[in-house]
């Protein structure tokens, strides 16, 4: 299976247009696979992990967090299949170089065509990946060691009204490149390597590039689940690993962290990592991505040979039966296998070998990537032992490659790319657009870092008073922070020095957020110089607390209620969801503590308003108060809540979402807020479409008030603004790309509204015919164009309103406006 562009990226129209022009300049095929093996704790999934790899059994230690390696599977002579590991340090330039000068040659064009590209093959970075020749290469390029004089610099912002300072200490290395003239003097070493190696391989008969395994060891304790969403993906073989010596009723213990499992059994665990996996990167129908049922702990399975195959049978038919009836079933790859670990000659693992690499050939997709981004992504990978590298300084590895990406939204493509990819870490959104994280894995270190500190905090006593904080009240202080990431073991990885832009991308991640109080002088949330670790949480709520909050105060007339299918995941989505709620507005507190525990968070605003989320079994509700009693709910501060939450919670889920049409990953519904359900709504629910009905409608409890569904609909779901306060902005590829999506059936109306001609949109048709996304993109851009200065955000919306059969998501819209998400 083969297509030029990864489903992660497709659906933005601006990145696709980028993606297919770097194409133009020749490409690569990446042909790579992720094996995340996930599970809970205790499960066997690091020794299975260390069998399937061929490693060797000694000093077997839970995973904490995620561990992360590349590997290639090899078929041996006795028909068997073995993994070798690819070493990231020795980065393999020259062969992959090869394979784009075969895949030009197999594409029928001539070799003389392709002098550029053995141009680009014979570049600085081959000469660099050339260790015989190093001695020479420094005498060619000037070379000399940069001083390491230590220098720090810092990066002001601000975000949703809050001041940011990200401050980072490097070696002046780091951040300086050496002023040398871009190498163009080849050796006759350089050459012969490169035609040795490419005579060798084109010699070969079958040129079909082997497919590299990137197997992901996730750590089984529930305390890491919130940072595992951030690693799923569609382009995985998941092994889904469990003790076949357990019961599936049988209660699981984490015995580093036994509060935050609660009585959660092995049945429980097995429903959430299917949901997850589902929910996050699953088809619609569920047929990807694959998941293969691993039982371990076979010897520990009692009775003769035919009861052992029995019992191993039943138990796999019963954790199949969990998803009887639902597309969860679908995911399931028919073999099952029950292994030993502790048998390194169990035929079970060889035969589980053999499945993933049939999966693998199946179900890779191959993609075209820039051959250019070779270069760059050579010179990061090179710097790996630096952990994080500036924007800066990425542009100016760049300009110093013979052939250079040169344009910063080139740049950003690329390490988007590999953002998906698993690769590195970025994200083009302020405070951290700034920085790369150079390994995804060192984020879940850090963070592993300071959750697994009990035992550094015990012979401290103001450590361990700030410790019992930390997993009482998920209250993170910075002085915990900064004597775990100073510890001796902990310097080499320079957790301490990288500080700031670590807590920004962990605080991006909805990881943690940072705990602020609302100032009631300026208006302003400040930050009180802590975080919240949301999943650590583990009160719940007492409806006694939020009853004094709520008594005196007028609700909204309705609760939003956002209901889930899979209901094992809300916690997960709800604990990430707090983070973001938290990251916008301060935490709201009655009698000196904070309205914030496990199921519930109320948050302020704005001067008047209180938004109030609660978690319950399968669902989120939303609700907003005023803080005035004798005032009624704004519409504008409940329509901002509710736009903020769906966002944000979609987001969560739509890492390959996009895509489907009109996708949500969950019901809306609504409770009754009448003063007669004292406080807590209605106990039954409607769906939100009853409000359309008619003016007004019966109370769900069917109670003796009635509700009126015109105002409570106009409360959440606000009327669009007055066209005066939509702003003068001129429109650039990337608004244009965000408006793309909020545009559907009849776009072509507006492009007559917009003055473009019946064979310009005509046009544009052809030149897309199988992209419905792309030709209101191009629409948009033509009428720019035409337009120039005067293609503006509030002149578009206002062609927009004066189409009535326009299709438009005017949610969207106003998330555009108001920078959400």
């Amino acid at each position: 299976m083969s297509k030029s562009v990864p489903d992660e990226l497709e659906p933005d129209p601006y990145t696709l247009e980028l993606y297919e022009k770097a194409l133009k300049d020749g490409t690569e095929k990446d042909q790579s696979i992720r094996v995340n093996v996930v599970g809970n704790y205790r499960q066997g999934k690091t020794s299975l992990t260390k069998r399937l790899l061929g490693n060797k059994m000694r000093d077997i230690r839970s995973t904490n967090g995620i561990e992360i390696g590349r590997y290639t599977c090899h078929k041996t002579q006795n028909g068997k299949y073995s993994y070798r590991k690819i070493d990231d340090k020795s980065f393999d330039i020259v062969g992959r170089l090869v394979s784009v000068a075969l895949s030009k040659e197999t594409d029928g064009k001539q070799w003389d065509d392709d002098q550029e590209l053995l141009q680009l093959s014979l570049s600085q970075s081959l000469k660099q990946a050339t260790a015989s020749n190093l001695d020479l290469r420094k005498q060619q390029v000037g070379y000399s060691k940069p001083e390491r004089t230590a220098c720090t610099y810092d990066r002001q912002t601000s975000v949703d009204g809050k001041s940011t300072t990200l401050r980072s200490t490097t070696n002046s290395s780091h951040e300086k490149i050496e002023k040398t003239r871009k190498a163009t003097v080849r050796s006759d070493q350089e050459i012969y390597s490169f035609t040795k190696a490419l005579h060798k391989k084109s010699a070969k008969s079958d040129t079909h590039s082997q497919t590299a395994f990137d197997v992901w060891d996730f750590g089984g304790q529930y305390i890491f689940y919130a940072t595992h969403t951030i690693f799923h993906s569609r382009r995985a073989i998941y092994l889904l690993v469990f003790d076949l010596s357990l019961d599936l009723k049988h209660i699981v213990v984490d015995e580093e962290f036994p509060t935050e499992s609660g009585n959660r059994s092995m049945e429980y665990f097995l429903q959430f990592w299917m949901q997850s996996i589902h929910s996050f990167v699953g088809t619609a129908d569920g047929r990807q991505p694959k998941v293969i049922l691993v039982g371990t702990h076979k010897d520990k399975v009692k009775g003769n040979l035919e009861q052992k195959q029995r019992y191993v049978k039943n138990y796999f038919d019963d954790i199949k039966k969990l998803f009887d009836g639902t597309v969860l079933l679908n995911h399931l790859h028919p073999e099952v296998f029950a292994i030993d670990n502790t048998d390194p000659k169990d035929m079970s693992m060889a035969l589980l070998r053999e499945t993933i690499t049939k999966i693998a050939e199946d179900e890779t997709c191959v993609l075209e990537v820039p051959a250019k981004w070779i270069h760059l992504e050579k010179n990061m990978k090179e710097r790996m032992h630096m952990k994080i590298l500036s924007m800066k300084f990425i542009m100016a590895i760049d300009s110093e490659n013979e052939y250079p990406l040169g344009d910063l939204d080139q740049v950003k493509l690329f390490l988007r790319y590999h953002h998906v990819k698993g690769t590195f870490v970025y994200f083009d959104e302020e405070p951290i657009s700034e920085y790369v994280v150079l390994d995804p894995q060192y984020l879940v270190d850090a963070f592993k870092s300071i959750i697994t500190s009990e035992r550094f905090c015990s012979l401290d006593k103001e450590l361990r008073q700030v410790w019992k904080k930390l997993m009482t009240e998920a209250r993170l202080e910075k002085c915990l922070i900064e004597r775990q990431w100073g510890q001796p073991n902990n310097k080499a990885k320079l957790f301490l020095q990288y500080k700031d832009i670590l807590l920004a991308f962990l605080t991006k991640h909805h990881v943690i957020s940072e705990a602020t109080t609302f100032d009631e002088t300026s208006k302003t949330s400040s930050g009180l110089g802590w975080y919240i670790v949301p999943s650590l949480l583990r009160d719940q709520s007492n409806e006694s607390e939020l009853h004094e909050f709520l008594q005196g105060k007028q609700q909204a007339l309705v609760t939003i209620v956002m209901s889930f299918e899979n209901h094992q995941i809300v916690a997960t989505i709800f604990h990430r969801y707090i983070a973001a709620l938290m990251a916008k507005w301060s935490n709201v507190c009655t009698s000196g503590k904070p309205l914030l525990f496990s199921d519930l968070c109320v948050v302020r605003l704005d001067v008047m308003h209180a938004g109030i989320a609660k978690h319950r079994l399968n669902v989120i509700e939303l609700s907003i108060v005023s803080l005035c009693p004798s005032l009624q709910v704004q519409s504008t501060q409940a329509d901002l809540f509710r736009r903020f939450s769906e966002a944000v919670i979609f987001h969560e889920f739509g890492k390959l979402r996009d895509s489907i049409e009109g996708f949500r990953p969950y019901t809306l519904e609504f409770r009754c807020n009448h003063e007669s359900h004292c406080g807590n709504g209605s106990n039954n629910t409607e769906s939100i479409s009853s409000l359309d009905d008619s003016k007004i409608i019966p109370c769900p409890d069917l109670m003796a008030h009635d509700l009126n569904a015109i105002d409570a609909k106009a409360e959440w779901f606000g009327g669009f603004r007055d066209a005066d306060t939509i702003p003068n902005l001129r429109l650039n590829d990337k608004l244009i790309s965000k408006i793309s999506h909020c545009i559907g059936e009849n776009w072509q109306i507006l492009g007559h509204e917009l003055d473009l001609t019946h064979v310009q949109i005509e046009h544009i048709c052809e030149d897309h015919p199988n992209n419905t996304l792309m030709k209101i993109y191009h629409m948009l851009k033509k009428w720019c164009h035409k337009m120039s200065k005067k293609a503006t955000l509030d002149v578009l919306v206002q062609a927009m309103r004066n189409c009535p059969t326009l299709s438009v998501q005017w949610d969207g819209i106003r998330n555009i406006i108001d920078g959400i998400i």
